[in-house]
């Protein structure tokens, strides 16, 4: 991971353009996903490029890549192409979000929703889970997990057991005083996360907290110096949560995350899952992080393989 406080990692080497489109080109092909030219201009690897460079650079490596219907995916991987029936299931699953943000915004203490995953990158397939990730504020992490999980399971809408196609995936939390999730990424590079915040869509948004987040995450820009360059349609916190959250703001409140954290906690660090050597939890007073298969590392490998089978250093993402 590069070191943004360091004011040598600024000066970084500008990296040929073929090897910046090759590499993000690298990154959606190992996702399984073709992508057309102003998507890799948005997402571009290192530094930003105009279009008409990045169509210059396709041209030149047209002898290593695949090119169908103006999206482009690197030879050696299989790429998934929009058909009717992934496209109804995708506008299903945006539906299916929008019903649970509609509900959930009325509970008290959220301060961002957004999407991220499969769906936010447009990898998912029909039978696949909606992954959200949700901010809090800072004193109530463990209440608006309760109160979130019991209204998303009594409309159905929360996955569990073998209940998961077009079910909310409730396993990345965190607090405002928690944004910055560099912390989580893994040494030396973390390509997987970096892509993952940028391909992050926000549903629900209060007081602005998409936007500290993106600027608390700004180590993000060393690898997509784009990505930050769209504005999202979100929803605001109902009223009715304004008064629920002066209501569970006291000593009730207080008395009432105190019992709930420390149940929480606890059940959480009993959970046979835990000592799985695939599994990665982070769980404290700021952060609840649950994924039964982490596969960062896996697909960080699978890239570097690809970028070298294109005849690219995968390793001068570090320069």
């Amino acid at each position: 991971m590069v070191d943004d406080k360091n004011p040598k990692a600024k000066d970084r080497e500008t990296l040929p353009i073929e090897w910046r489109v090759s590499g993000t080109l690298a990154w959606f092909s190992t996702l399984g996903r073709a992508v057309g030219p102003d998507e890799l201009r948005r997402l571009l690897l290192r530094q930003s490029a105009e279009r008409p460079e990045i169509e210059q650079a396709l041209s030149r490596l047209a002898t290593k890549v695949h090119e169908r219907r103006g999206r482009y995916w690197v030879k050696g991987a299989t790429a998934h192409h929009p058909t009717v029936r992934t496209e109804r299931a995708y506008r299903y699953k945006w539906w299916r979000t929008r019903v649970a943000v509609n509900l959930i915004r009325h509970v008290p203490f959220l301060r961002m929703v957004a999407v991220g995953n499969t769906l936010a990158d447009q990898t998912a397939s029909t039978d696949s889970d909606v992954d959200l990730f949700i901010v809090t504020d800072p004193k109530r992490l463990f209440t608006a997990r309760l109160l979130v999980t019991l209204v998303l399971q009594l409309f159905g809408l929360r996955r569990h057991g073998k209940k998961v196609a077009n079910r909310m995936c409730l396993s990345f939390w965190a607090t405002t005083e928690h944004l910055d999730l560099s912390d989580v990424a893994f040494d030396p590079y973390d390509i997987y996360l970096a892509y993952w915040i940028a391909t992050l869509r926000p549903v629900l948004d209060s007081g602005g907290t998409y936007r500290a987040f993106l600027e608390a995450n700004g180590w993000v820009t060393r690898y997509v110096p784009g990505y930050a360059d769209l504005d999202f349609d979100v929803a605001a916190p109902a009223r009715t949560a304004a008064w629920r959250e002066r209501l569970l703001s006291g000593r009730v409140g207080d008395w009432l995350e105190r019992r709930l954290s420390a149940f929480q906690l606890k059940r959480i660090d009993t959970e046979p899952r835990a000592k799985e050597p695939d599994v990665r939890i982070v769980a404290d007073r700021t952060m609840l992080k649950f994924h039964e298969k982490e596969r960062r590392k896996t697909y960080r490998t699978d890239w570097e393989h690809l970028m070298k089978s294109l005849g690219f250093d995968p390793k001068r993402i570090l320069e």
